[in-house]
């Protein structure tokens, strides 16, 4: 077990190293991090994936075009590894070069001011300016939140991460609804009901952004669920004929699992704010897990932001989700 000096020493004696090319070489080492990493999303048998699995996928798909992948060790053993992806469509929105470190593992031991230096030093490994950047960690690592504070890291909201495993079909009670292929004419309507909505859409929990740029990047978002083709989505419409909610969701084939099947997201499930918005969450809800189902998904994942939680938590176990995990959602600006 470290003692307080050599936790104390792990933030000055881990060094810094950028991977190029493939990470493969790291699988033992990632394997080890994630055996010991008690912060996990999702435990081997919500996804049907072995940590052995899950090690040798990280490394295979690391690093993504245009990411810098970093890792920390010292000398011996791997101690923590970031990611930093460019989000091309939100830079292109903001004329501003925005970034996302995900994923963001270290060791237990690595302390708060390790992590602000892995992310400082990841942030001046880039080959093109940084001006804002978002990162995801668990809401239990108080090392990790305390060390993205201290690298100048601020909240931005709460999220949390549900799976339903093995969906099966489910009676779908339309009840005085019907539905709607997500199409590009939906657009204006799907925006009027999320660009406001602090419960379905990230965009509109950052202060830092005004209600034009939450907009921009809504439409931004959901313009390529109606042009990208591995995303869907899908509209419900009331009595009146009215669109009161829409989800998008989609099937990454190319995040199967070792088992037979493959691994679902929904993205968004976004209703009007009314008397009727839980029921009409749970009916979207339900026909959108049928979709995937009958698309042959082993499981569904989701993300949601934690204002009000307890509302949507109750629709999301009505709906066959588990709420498994919680991350902070905290930036930066790093342009003047």
């Amino acid at each position: 077990m470290n003692t307080k000096n050599e936790k104390q020493m792990l933030a000055k004696d881990f060094r810094m190293r950028r991977i190029l090319g493939s990470a493969r070489e790291l699988t033992t080492e990632v394997l080890r991090l994630l055996v010991l990493y008690p912060y996990k999303e999702f435990d081997p048998e919500h996804l049907g994936n072995s940590r052995e699995y899950t090690a040798a996928k990280l490394c295979e798909t690391l690093p993504k075009s245009g990411g810098v992948l970093m890792v920390a060790d010292d000398g011996r053993r791997l101690l923590g590894l970031m990611h930093l992806e460019p989000m091309l469509g939100p830079s292109a929105a903001m004329n501003m070069h925005i970034w996302n470190a995900s994923p963001l593992i270290v060791a237990p031991e690595v302390t708060a001011s390790g992590v602000a230096k892995m992310m400082k030093e990841s942030i001046a490994a880039t080959d093109t300016p940084v001006d804002f950047v978002t990162v995801k960690v668990p809401s239990a690592d108080a090392a990790a939140a305390a060390g993205l504070q201290k690298a100048g890291f601020r909240v931005m909201s709460g999220e949390a991460v549900a799976v339903a495993m093995d969906p099966r079909p489910t009676p779908t009670s339309q009840n005085g609804v019907r539905f709607l292929p997500f199409d590009a004419k939906h657009i204006d309507a799907a925006m009027a009901i999320a660009c406001d909505c602090l419960q379905c859409n990230s965009f509109a929990c950052n202060q830092g952004f005004d209600r034009d740029l939450v907009c921009k990047l809504t439409g931004l978002r959901l313009r390529r669920f109606v042009h990208e083709k591995d995303k869907n989505g899908l509209l419900v419409l009331d009595s009146t004929e009215k669109i009161v909610g829409f989800a998008t969701y989609c099937l990454y084939e190319d995040t199967e699992s070792h088992t037979n099947g493959g691994i679902g997201s929904v993205d968004q499930m976004c209703v009007s704010a009314d008397g009727n918005e839980r029921r009409i969450e749970r009916i979207l809800g339900r026909r959108v897990m049928n979709e995937m189902c009958a698309r042959g998904v082993t499981a569904v994942t989701t993300r949601t932001t934690l204002n009000r939680m307890i509302e949507k938590v109750g629709s999301l176990k009505k709906i066959g989700f588990e709420v498994t995990h919680s991350n902070l959602v905290m930036s930066r600006w790093l342009a003047a």
